[in-house]
């Protein structure tokens, strides 16, 4: 009997100190009862991610303005006409500086009779505004007065082409064609440039 009693106390001491592998697992209940562990979705293929990011450049909403055709001036331009915004459209423009004081010197030769020194004035324009209507008013005028009309006829028509949106510049430049085309004694022509110019 007292040998059993020393072997059962030799068990429990060996499995006391023995190995590990008969070790009850550890389990962690902290986290409360019944409260799932949320895990981040990875994100799907495709999406953006965006994080605020100052790349110092400043995007402004177009105004929303209606659009209009302006149709050709004359037969001689394309059918397709030209698209542009109604704010474009009824915009006053800017002439520099340099062109107006042109536009001025060339309007006193004209005034003095001085004509192919007005010419020389208003070219020296038109290589610093190559697209100003006024130029072109202006040169027109000079061949006018010089009794070239198939130039000035032309010069103005440039003009007009180049004045869409610009109701005041298109009435000047039309009774300007109306006036060339009198002088040249083309007196339907110069009715129907007067009808055009009643339109602006």
């Amino acid at each position: 009997m007292r040998k059993l009693g020393l072997l059962a106390t030799a068990l429990v001491l060996t499995g006391c100190v023995g190995g590990t592998q008969n070790v009850a697992p550890v389990v962690d209940r902290s986290q409360a009862a019944g409260s799932p562990v949320v895990k981040p979705k990875p994100a799907a293929a495709g999406t953006v991610i965006t994080a605020p990011v100052d790349t110092g450049v400043t995007v402004s909403a177009v105004e929303d303005q209606p659009i209009q055709q302006v149709a050709p001036a004359s037969a001689g331009q394309s059918s397709g006409g030209t698209w542009v915004t109604a704010q474009a459209a009824t915009r006053d423009h800017q002439v520099s500086p340099a062109v107006v004081a042109l536009l001025d010197n060339a309007r006193q030769q004209t005034r003095s009779g001085s004509y192919s020194a007005a010419a020389s004035t208003l070219e020296r324009a038109q290589r610093i505004a190559p697209r100003e209507p006024e130029v072109y008013y202006e040169m027109a005028r000079v061949r006018l007065k010089s009794g070239d009309w198939s130039q000035a006829e032309h010069l103005a028509l440039k003009g007009v082409q180049l004045s869409a949106g610009s109701d005041a510049m298109l009435n000047k430049l039309w009774l300007l064609i109306a006036d060339i085309r009198d002088d040249a004694g083309d007196q339907p022509g110069a009715q129907r440039a007067r009808i055009k110019a009643r339109r602006y």
